[in-house]
C-alpha cells in the first residue's frame, strides 16, 4: 500500500513538473507537421469547389448580357457613351476653371465668374428660372391612351442622359422633384396631368438630344411599338418656363 502510494504521487508529481505547451508552441508544431494525404485531398477539394463558384458567377453575369436583345445593347452602350461624354465636358470645364485661378491676373475675379456660372447652373437644374436656347421638341400622339407613366419617364431620363439642360412636359417645367406617375386621370407629370398630343422640350445640343431618343431600340421605337406615334424636331430656339 505505501510502495504503490508513493509511486503514484512520484507520477503525479512528474507530470506536474513537465511544462504546458503554450499556444504559439501548438501553433508552430502544427506548421511544422507534413500535411498528410487526406488534408492535400481536402484542400484540393475546397480549392476546387471555390473556382467552380467564381466560374459559376462569372458565367451567370456574361449570360445575363448575352440573352438581352441587341436593341436594349445599343442602348445601354448609347447611355454609357452619353454619360462618359457629359463627365469628359466637365472634366474640360474644371479644368479650364482651375487653370484660369492659376494664371489670371485677378484671381478674385476669376473665382466670382464661376461661382456666378455655377449659381446659374443651380436654378437651372432647380427650375426656378426661365431657359431660352436650342434643343429639341417630342410630340407625342397617344388617342388610345396607350403609354403609361414609365415611357414618358423614359423620355425624360434620355433627354437628361443626352445632356438636356432643362426640359418641360406639357409646359410644365420638370425638376429632380418632378413626379411621373399613373393616375386615374391619366399620366401625371408634377401637377400636370397630360392630354395627347404630349409636347416635351428639352434645350441642349439638339443633334445629340435627338439621336438620344432615336437610336434603334429607343424611346421613339418603344411609343412606337406601343401604338403610338412619337416625332423629334430639332429646333434653334426653345423657350422653357420657371416652375409655377
Amino acid at each position: 500500500m505505501t510502495s504503490s502510494g508513493s509511486k503514484d504521487a512520484e507520477a503525479s508529481a512528474s507530470s506536474s513538473a513537465q511544462p504546458r505547451a503554450t499556444g504559439w508552441a501548438v501553433i508552430r508544431e502544427a506548421l511544422s507537421r507534413r500535411p498528410s494525404r487526406g488534408q492535400w485531398i481536402v484542400a484540393l477539394l475546397l480549392f476546387g469547389l471555390g473556382f467552380g463558384l467564381a466560374t459559376q458567377v462569372r458565367t451567370t453575369q456574361q449570360d445575363a448580357l448575352s440573352g438581352a436583345r441587341t436593341s436594349d445593347l445599343v442602348r445601354i452602350l448609347d447611355d454609357l457613351s452619353a454619360q462618359r461624354d457629359r463627365l469628359a465636358a466637365e472634366e474640360t470645364q474644371l479644368q479650364a476653371t482651375i487653370s484660369d485661378l492659376k494664371t489670371s491676373a485677378d484671381q478674385s475675379q476669376v473665382a466670382r465668374d464661376a461661382s456666378k456660372e455655377r449659381l446659374q447652373n443651380l436654378r437651372i437644374l432647380a427650375g426656378v428660372v426661365p431657359v431660352t436656347g436650342p434643343g429639341v421638341t417630342v410630340v407625342i400622339a397617344d388617342p388610345e391612351s396607350l403609354l403609361e407613366a414609365s415611357d414618358v419617364l423614359d423620355a425624360i431620363q434620355e433627354l437628361r442622359d443626352a445632356g438636356a439642360e432643362a426640359i418641360s412636359v406639357d409646359g410644365g417645367r420638370v425638376v429632380a422633384t418632378t413626379a411621373v406617375v399613373d393616375a386615374p386621370e391619366g399620366i401625371a407629370v408634377g401637377d400636370t396631368v397630360l392630354i395627347s398630343p404630349i409636347e416635351i422640350k428639352a434645350i441642349g445640343v439638339p443633334g445629340t438630344l435627338a439621336a438620344g431618343l432615336s437610336f434603334p431600340g429607343g424611346v421613339i421605337e418603344s411609343v412606337r411599338e406601343v401604338g403610338a406615334e412619337a416625332i423629334v424636331v430639332e429646333r434653334d430656339v426653345v423657350d422653357i418656363d420657371a416652375v409655377e
